[in-house]
Order: C-alpha cells, then structure tokens, then sequence
C-alpha cells in the first residue's frame, strides 16, 4: 500500500513538474505567452501594459509593436521595442543584453501632487559611492539605442531624443558606456566614459557639437582622468577643455582637480586661446562650511591681448584674489595695460560685494601721465544704479590731442539709475582743481543731470 501511494505521488510530482516546464517554456518561448504575461500585470498590479504586435519570446529575442505601458507617475508609448537578451547568464549571477532598442515614441512624466519634503540636510560635496549587493553585480547591454523620443513632464515643453546609441556594462560597482552617441535638434555629444562608485574612478573623453555656433563656438571637448587619492582628498587627476569653431580651437584650459568630503580644488590652472597672446593662470577652491560653499579665487592674466574682441590691441597684466561666498565676499584686483598713449593705464583697489551688488573701494591708478583715485558702487537688484567718485591729478591732455598742451587735476561725482518702468536719471559734477593748458591756469565747476533723453 505504501509503495503504491509512493509510486502515485512521484507520478503526480512528475506531472506537476512537467506541466510547470511546459508551462514555462509556453510562457518564455511563445509570443502568446509574453501576451498572457502583460496581461496578467495589467490585472493584478497599478502598471497596465498594451502592444498592438508581439513577436518572439521573453526569453530571447523579443519585438513589441505600438506598446503603451502606463504607471501611477506617468506613460510610456513606443512604436517599436526589442529586447534581445541571454536569460540563461541569469543563473551566473549576470544579466547579459545583447540589443535594447525603441524608437519613435514618447514617456509623459506626471508631476506628484504632493509637495517635496524640505531638506534638512546641508548641501555636500562628496564622491557617490555604493555598497552592498549591487557592486557585486554583472550587467551589460551591447547595443543600447533609443531614436526619435521624447521625454517630458506632463504640461511642459518634452526633451526630443533624436538619437542615443552606447554599450552598456556594469562590474564590480564600475560603470562603462563605450561609443556613446547623443544627438539632440540642437546638439550631437559623443565619447567615452568610466565611472567608479566603490573606488573613486572617472576615465571620460566627451565631445559636443552645437548646431548653432554659441558665443563663438560650436565644438567642446571634456577629458577626465580621476583617481583614487589619500584621505582626507577622495579623488584627483587632471581636466582637460577645448573649445573650437569649425575645426578651428578658440580656447584651451587644463587643471588638476582634487575632491574631498566637502571640498573642491583646483591647482595648476591654466587657459589660452591658440593663436593669441595671453594666458590665465590660477587656483581656486570650494570649501562647504555647514552647507554654505566658502569660495577662494587667485587668477593671474599675463599679456591678454583683446584685439580680436575690441578691435584694439592690447596687453593687459591682472591679478585677482576674492574669497568668501557668494552672498558676501571680498579681495583685491590690479589690472595694468602696457600700451602707449591713452590706452595705456594701471588700476588697483579692493572689491567687496554679493549677487546683488558690488563696490570698489580704495582704488589707486595712473593714466595719462597722471594719477587716479576713488571709489565705485553698482547695484542690479533693483534696476541698475551705479555712483562713483574720481580724483584725477597732473592728467596730461597732451596725450589725448597734441593741440593740447597743460596739465589737468579734477575731482568728478557721478550717478546714474535706471529702474525699472522708469526713466534713466543720471547726474555729474566735475571740479577743476590747479590746471593749466596752453601755459593759463584755470579752474571751474560744472553740473549736468540727463532725465531720460533731457540734458539739464
């Protein structure tokens, strides 16, 4: 009796395990089985999944036509979708894709009601990094392409995807995209790029094209090669940025960049246009002090020539050092123009100021052969406003007009508003002080004020 029973529950075993075997093959080889999957979602969970065209099967190589998935957050729709992928690797521990590719459809993002939670934590600057069972895995897509997509929040102008194409592959926490191809209606990226998220890593070669020239420029190109480094610095390595116009490169700038818990520095900063005299040079740091970034900026500039910019040569030695935040900071600048006759000058003072305004203060030059004091204020926050007040002293006219032979000292105090809805309103008031040209000594006074187009 007991083997009889036996031998029927090993009969009925069998029969169990055969029927999920086939029921299995049915459902993961058969285009009518991916159908009865979609609908069972679309049953039991809030995603509903829709394809007008299933060829293929789950496990392998699988075509939808017209597929429309919709989910509490939003819709997917797509005219066509291939998935064609090695299941099997699956019981290796790797998910293995040989080709993920849609196109000619779009994903309509519907923004939550809700309102975004406030943060309470302070703003960092750190490496991201990962942990646990998601560095162990193995993952790749060999051809990942998406075509003519467009992707949006609900009631917004969407981002048209023209093209992106790039294979995919994820190892040990290190992400990978190779030939990486982006093309949009207003700019193409292409390039390379390595991404380390247990150990610090990036290796990226990026390139963009704009389809417009902007500010000069059509072509940029980013190279990055960032390492792991000591405590308390988390990376490091050298930047590399070039800009171009029709093949031709406009600008160059090299760095090293060094990133820690709360800090960003730059050190060796360097930037040319080929071609043209003149160069920039520098470092700069961000250090966050309780979420506030701490900015600290020294830039030299040696023999800038702006010719091509202004029309006139030039040859400008500056310095620059400011440092606080962006709501208050403060320092000095020096700038000298080593040109002959009335371009030629030097000027030098301290700046204060924040996104709001700005001020120089103790400002000391020369020009003219002569001498140059004050100060300078200007405010944009409400309109523009701009004051000021120049000491010129032994200032030769010579210079100015060879018909003008003398010496000229004079104080000025100028203001000009402009706010919004209202006229432009601006004053001056110069004061002669000890001149003297053509061999008379003078002196006067004048006030002008200008009220929109009037001159008073």
């Amino acid at each position: 009796m007991v083997k009889r029973v036996s031998k029927y529950l090993a009969l009925l075993l069998l029969l169990v395990l055969l029927g999920l075997g086939g029921f299995t093959g049915w459902l993961l080889g058969t285009s009518s089985g991916a159908r009865w999957l979609f609908g069972t979602v679309s049953r039991w969970t809030p995603v509903t999944i829709q394809a007008g065209e299933v060829q293929g099967r789950l496990a392998g190589d699988l075509l939808l036509e017209r597929l429309q998935v919709r989910f509490v957050q939003g819709e997917v729709q797509l005219q066509r979708l291939r998935l064609n992928w090695h299941p099997a690797r699956l019981l290796r521990g790797e998910l293995r894709v040989v080709e993920l590719s849609a196109a000619d459809g779009e994903v309509v993002l519907i923004p939550s009601t809700q309102p975004a939670p406030p943060k309470k934590e302070p703003l960092e600057i750190a490496w991201p990094r990962l942990t646990g069972r998601l560095t162990q895995v193995l993952a790749g897509i060999e051809s990942l392409r998406l075509e003519r997509i467009s992707i949006g929040s609900q009631g917004q102008t969407p981002f048209y995807l023209e093209e992106l194409a790039a294979a995919v592959d994820w190892r040990n926490g290190t992400l990978s995209l190779d030939g990486l191809s982006l093309k949009t209606p207003q700019w193409q990226g292409s390039g390379q790029l390595v991404a380390g998220f247990v150990k610090p890593l990036l290796d990226a070669e990026l390139n963009l094209r704009l389809a417009e020239p902007l500010a000069q420029v059509d072509d940029l190109r980013l190279v990055a090669k960032l390492e792991p480094r000591r405590a308390p610095a988390q990376a490091g390595g050298p930047l590399e940025f070039r800009a171009s116009l029709q093949s031709a490169e406009k600008l160059e700038m090299l760095a090293d960049l060094t990133l820690g818990k709360n800090h960003l520095q730059l050190d060796r900063f360097s930037a040319r246009r080929p071609g043209q005299s003149g160069s920039l040079t520098g470092t700069g740091s961000m250090r966050l002090v309780k979420g506030v970034p701490q900015l600290k900026l020294d830039l030299q500039v040696a023999e800038l020539d702006l010719a091509a910019e202004t029309g006139t040569r030039t040859a400008l030695d500056a310095k620059l050092g400011v440092e606080g935040t962006l709501d208050q900071y403060r320092g000095s600048f020096s700038v000298a123009n080593a040109m002959p006759g009335v371009q030629g000058g030097t000027l030098s003072g301290n700046l204060a100021g924040s996104l709001k305004d700005i001020a120089l203060s103790s400002l000391n030059g020369s020009w003219l052969s002569g001498t140059l004091e004050g100060d300078l204020k200007l405010a944009w926050a409400k309109g523009l406003r701009l004051s000021t007040e120049l000491r010129g002293r032994n200032l030769d006219p010579e210079i100015l007009h060879a018909q003008l032979p003398g010496r000229i000292s004079l104080d000025v105090k100028g203001e000009l508003t402009q706010r919004p809805g209202e006229k432009l309103l601006a004053s001056l008031q110069a004061r002669l002080i000890d001149s003297r040209l053509h061999g008379r000594e003078f002196a006067g006074k004048t006030d002008l004020l200008v009220k929109g187009q009037d001159l008073e």
